[in-house]
């Protein structure tokens, strides 16, 4: 959405099972500016923070404001097997240099 005068704002829409948030955010820059015709990076940059609030606003991941790791019961989650978790702390582990990790 744009104004008229180049500057632009995004628009996120979160959905739950029983409730909707609508957020809509300017988009600047890392000095907290409007950005005039702003860029592809921008638009995407200032729609995840747009994102973020509207989550925020549902009061999704509020245990993680509470200072909690994960809700109680629940498992972490992991984007990796078991195994490949495995493999990986064994080959750290065994190294000494970060040379030898990055």
């Amino acid at each position: 959405m744009t104004n008229g005068e180049g500057v632009s704002f995004v628009k996120v829409t979160v959905f739950t099972n029983d409730d909707t948030q609508t957020e809509l955010l300017p988009i600047l820059n890392n000095g907290n500016k409007p950005i005039i015709n702003p860029n592809s990076f921008d638009v995407n940059t200032s729609m995840q923070r747009c994102m973020v609030k509207a989550i925020a606003m549902l009061g999704l991941g509020l245990y993680i404001y509470a200072g909690e790791d994960v809700p109680e019961g629940a498992e972490p989650l992991s984007p990796y097997t078991k195994k490949e978790e495995d493999e990986m702390v064994k080959q750290y582990s065994s190294s000494t240099d970060l040379g030898d990790i990055f």
